[in-house]
């Protein structure tokens, strides 16, 4: 979590730079810190937010990745606020790209583990289902982004 501190520093400062080119920097560099796939991180992003990144909604998720307010505790406690989120995409997106890791670390690099970002770890029906849901969203766009870096 302090890898987190010195990033989100070096971001902020340097926001305009890294998030030229419709995020495109950010989800490489994200990618980069935490071995997880810019298209993937891309695929969220086009769920999550259509790549809005001062998008909020009801259940209290905010910015590109729509990261969800159960993580603000967390973030804060390192000095990444509510409104860093929505204030700076690169920094929203490296902080998704760390949740998916740890999904990652967790329950292997799996799409379970890419639909646990979305709907949480609980076995209930319903969450099963929305996380189901999700996953086959994200693989579409996966495929589409995949297809289209040809």
């Amino acid at each position: 979590m302090l890898k987190i501190i010195a990033l989100v520093i070096s971001l902020v400062l340097s926001a305009s730079a890294i998030c030229s080119d419709r995020f495109d920097n950010c989800f490489l560099y994200a990618g980069e810190q935490y071995n997880v796939e810019p298209i993937l991180l891309k695929a969220i992003a086009i769920q999550e937010s259509s790549f809005d990144s001062r998008a909020t909604n009801s259940a209290g998720d905010v910015g590109l990745m729509q990261i969800n307010s159960q993580w603000f505790p967390k973030l804060e406690a390192h000095g990444i606020s509510r409104q860093l989120l929505l204030d700076s995409p690169c920094t929203n997106v490296l902080v998704s790209a760390w949740i998916l890791a740890h999904n990652f670390s967790q329950y292997g690099r799996t799409w379970r583990a890419v639909g646990i970002y979305h709907a949480g770890t609980s076995n209930k029906p319903e969450v099963l289902q929305r996380s189901q849901s999700y996953i086959k969203k994200i693989q579409l766009h996966y495929s589409k982004l995949i297809r289209n870096s040809r």
